[in-house]
């Protein structure tokens, strides 16, 4: 019987109709002919978390002969991209302009897409990708599926976590594994078990900032033709936007317009994605100033946000092309949440690391994504701090520090939250999901610990299986902007803090004259980043056009209340001990003062105040309370 119904499962008409039948039951559990397992309470692997990581992580464990239990509290499969209806994927291409991120990623990818179609689209329609997600889960017949299932807690034995706590049917029940991969939005089971961890953007003197949530909306009956046409007129004339088969994205300055309701809500240009027929999904609200870890506050968020895009689709009704006769559908379930926790693992993840294209030993999952910093607040508007060509993550991102027997996979694990900003994307955080599957496997057969895999040849032995099972693992050469050039320390430790943003070209303009502008914005930002504000910002002044080396040192000087003689600051800045004399010197012979001399500078400058200032005290790592 179970034959008969596996070959069945693997036909798409009989499929289609097992998934309805299935869906239609608001069955608990998605397991086919899988009694055995069904009604355990032991297994190999338990992942926790049925967004796409965690549903790549499953697949993983199970195709590597674990017996695995794939839980969540939601009602289907697919998370951020299913119930939070991010339809359009952040896609990680090479210089090749090929996606880096192949695997299990690339069988979702390739099963939105029509064989033999030219065109590849990168936007899929809800109801499609339920189905693949169920498809693939059901197939292995090592996996179980238990949707609706709360996890209330974790089991622990020292500092090994053995297991979960399900809620179910009012009852508490003890399931226990060999090894459990957290794959929760937030980190979840990785905190209740006691591993150290950074909110936001604390790691960076930040405290209280995140990247915004969006609530995405859908709308039907849109003139997709019409959209798609004028998107691409767009790009023509404004250099922005653009369009897909199924995605449009652009009219930045249209959205820019909208007046809204709630005051820490914001509109950027908007990123739609075709649903099937007439309707599409719109990502254009940025929700700003919002605890993701505070439950009341998302519903508030959640509330006001759909009291916002009422007036947000008449508002794109009238004036974004295609919408003429369109209608507001309604908001999805869940917002778009981008940043939460970074759990601290045995190596976290940095922007030089991603910029500087590392290569390394213990790579399991390669990406490419711009470090893309959304709007945070009014005052603090986006940026793209670099585009990478190719970087690595390592294994010992997966790999929480505290806890035994634990991965964690996508955009909480193990990378600062600079570096977050491009490893947070669905395709990386699915290859890591692939990875922890082949780690967990691994890691049971050979008795061999999580914390003691990188640094031996176990990874050897995982990398050669990832491989084997489609996911790329190339040797990376790409080098690193700036490579040999003598301003390239100070590149990395002002990039390192996020004070130097080069855009899309990683380029920093290094042999051009310093625009007063750069001098005052990063002077201030370096006292916020690093030390407690003191609220002293330049004089006009300052604010010159551009500046030579003398005016930089008054700059530097001016913010320490410090005197200098007038015809020499710059050696005054010696004197007092504020940048090196080798420095000064250096700067003293250029031509023309240029931004690799303030960047010299301001590296200095930094140090200085590292051991004279007043710096806040740390806000993390956390860790709570493990049970």
């Amino acid at each position: 019987m179970r034959n008969r119904i596996q070959k069945l499962a693997r036909k798409p008409v009989i499929m289609a109709i097992l998934v309805g039948l299935l869906f239609a039951s608001q069955s608990l559990y998605v397991s086919f002919g899988m009694g055995v397992l069904e009604g355990a309470s032991d297994y190999d692997v338990i992942v926790v978390g049925s967004d796409p990581e965690g549903i790549a992580a499953a697949v993983s464990s199970a195709r590597n002969g674990m017996r695995t239990l794939l839980v969540d509290d939601r009602e289907k499969l697919g998370g951020l991209w299913t119930v939070g209806g991010l339809n359009f994927i952040d896609m990680n291409r090479g210089p090749d302009k090929e996606s880096v991120v192949k695997g299990i990623f690339q069988e979702f990818y390739n099963a939105i897409n029509d064989p033999g179609k030219a065109n590849k689209t990168e936007s899929f329609d809800i109801g499609k990708a339920v189905a693949i997600f169920q498809k693939m889960v059901s197939c292995e017949p090592n996996l179980v599926v238990r949707l609706k299932t709360p996890v209330v807690d974790v089991l622990k034995q020292g500092d090994a976590i053995v297991g979960v706590v399900i809620e179910s049917d009012g009852k508490r029940v003890e399931l226990r594994a060999k090894r459990v991969i957290d794959a929760t939005q937030d980190a979840d089971i990785a905190a209740k078990a006691g591993a150290p961890y950074y909110v936001g953007m604390e790691d960076f003197n930040r405290p209280g900032e995140f990247q915004p949530m969006s609530l995405i909306f859908e709308m039907g009956n849109v003139d997709w033709k019409l959209l798609h046409l004028r998107a691409q007129e767009y790009r023509r004339k404004k250099g922005f936007g653009g369009a897909t088969d199924g995605s449009v994205w652009g009219f930045l300055d249209v959205m820019k317009k909208y007046k809204q309701q709630h005051g820490n809500i914001m509109m950027r240009g908007l990123n739609v994605g075709k649903l099937a027929g007439k309707n599409v999904l719109i990502n254009s609200m940025l929700i700003m100033g919002v605890d993701p870890l505070n439950a009341n506050a998302k519903r508030q968020a959640l509330a006001e946000a759909n009291e916002e895009i009422k007036p947000l689709a008449a508002y794109i009704i009238k004036n974004v092309p295609g919408f003429k006769n369109s209608y507001l559908i309604g908001g999805m379930r869940e917002l778009y949440v981008r940043e939460s926790r970074h759990v601290v693992g045995q190596y976290r993840l940095t922007v030089n690391d991603m910029i500087e294209n590392r290569d390394f030993a213990d790579k399991i999952a390669l990406g490419s994504y711009p470090l893309d910093i959304q709007t945070t607040s009014s005052s603090n508007i986006g940026y793209v701090l670099g585009r990478p060509k190719v970087y690595s993550v390592p294994f010992r991102c997966l790999v929480p520090k505290n806890v035994q027997n634990l991965l964690v996979v996508g955009r909480c694990a193990s990378y600062d939250s600079l570096a977050h900003s491009s490893a947070r994307t669905v395709p990386i955080g699915m290859a890591t999901g692939q990875a922890a599957g082949v780690a967990c496997s691994y890691s049971i057969r050979e008795g061999a610990p999580f914390d003691k895999i990188a640094s031996s040849s176990a990874i050897t032995s995982i990398q050669k299986t990832l491989r084997m099972q489609g996911v790329r693992l190339d040797k990376l050469n790409y080098g690193q902007p700036y490579n040999g050039h003598w301003a390239l320390h100070y590149i990395r430790f002002l990039r390192g803090l996020g004070m130097l943003a080069s855009g899309y070209n990683n380029y920093y303009w290094l042999d051009a004259p310093v625009p007063s502008e750069r001098i005052i914005v990063m002077t201030v930002k370096c006292e916020k980043r690093c030390f407690v504000w003191r609220g002293k910002s330049p004089p006009d002044i300052f604010k010159l056009k551009a500046v030579n080396k003398d005016q930089a040192a008054r700059m530097l000087l001016y913010m320490e209340n410090l005197d200098y003689a007038e015809d020499r600051p710059l050696d005054s800045l010696v004197t007092l001990g504020m940048i090196q004399k080798s420095t000064a010197d250096k700067v003293s012979k250029m031509r023309k003062y240029n931004n690799a001399a303030w960047f010299m500078m301001l590296h200095d400058y930094i140090d200085y105040r590292m051991e004279t200032g007043v710096r806040m005290k740390a806000l993390g790592p956390h860790v709570d309370n493990p049970i």
